[in-house]
């Protein structure tokens, strides 16, 4: 159990996952995450989301935030495809007011593994940059979902520099408890997508990122990326918040409402 954070950072030296090049206006609610003292340095993933008054956030894992929860020690951009150009014509400097932490999240199970920015510039939106909606219904085992992010191509080298997408399938829970039995309880906020048989899976880089459903002609945010052992390796698959299940939490936060009813 002690182990889990560090098992998100530890790769063996197994085959690359499959990967694909994502076009640059497939998907437009990915939003590359800094910290501020860094800015050219990506570290992990988040989405750019709405709230009813047309109010923007960004919503990561607490895990990539929780050494410093402070929201001016971060920074992120917008529109981006290649994490390592300042000059691209669609990217946006985004910074914060607030910073919100699921009170439940525990550091050492990542169970409640989800953050809200407040996000404080203007966000203009266009074909490269919108916002994701949040899910209406549960995922269905054997559903199709795609991750998306900057994550490594092979274990122990560096993020890769321009957004690539794996499509991975919903596994059943008891697969996915099957796989960490040893290891970690998968909690009711976690769920496991991918092939026990290895090859597609996120990796370092790709975490506090989305996992994406494509769903009556627009993308739902399902899936965080959390924690997993290993990056494409058999017998296991990276493991997910479960974005349905903590959705009251979400909407209260960015809807301003008070934070009576903990999902």
């Amino acid at each position: 159990m002690k182990d889990i954070l560090v098992l998100v950072l530890i790769f063996s030296a197994q085959a690359p996952r499959v990967a694909s090049l994502l076009a640059r206006n497939v998907v437009t609610a990915k939003i590359s995450l800094r910290h501020s003292q860094y800015p050219d340095s990506h570290f992990c993933g988040a989405d750019l989301i709405k709230n009813l008054y047309g109010d923007y956030f960004m919503i990561t894992a607490a895990h990539c935030v929780q050494n410093n929860n402070q929201s001016s020690q971060y920074l992120a951009f917008c529109g981006v495809h290649n994490v390592s150009s300042r000059t691209e014509p669609h990217r946006i400097k985004v910074e914060f007011s607030n910073l919100r932490i699921h009170p439940f999240f525990n550091h050492t199970t990542l169970d409640y593994d989800v953050a809200i920015f407040s996000i404080s510039t203007s966000v203009p939106t266009n074909e490269f940059i919108s916002p994701v909606c949040l899910p209406y219904e549960d995922m269905l085992v054997g559903e199709k979902a795609i991750v998306v992010g900057w994550g490594s191509l092979r274990p122990e080298t560096p993020h890769a520099r321009v957004l690539h997408q794996v499509t991975v399938p919903i596994m059943p829970r008891e697969t996915c408890q099957s796989m960490y039995a040893a290891d970690a309880v998968i909690t009711d906020r976690m769920f496991c997508a991918g092939l026990r048989s290895g090859g597609i899976d996120a990796c370092d880089g790709d975490s506090g990122g989305p996992l994406y459903s494509y769903r009556l002609n627009e993308w739902n945010l399902i899936g965080i990326v959390s924690w997993g052992y290993g990056c494409a390796d058999p017998g296991y698959t990276s493991v997910y918040t479960d974005v349905m299940v903590v959705r009251d939490w979400i909407n209260r936060i960015i809807n301003y409402l008070p934070d009576d009813i903990i999902g």
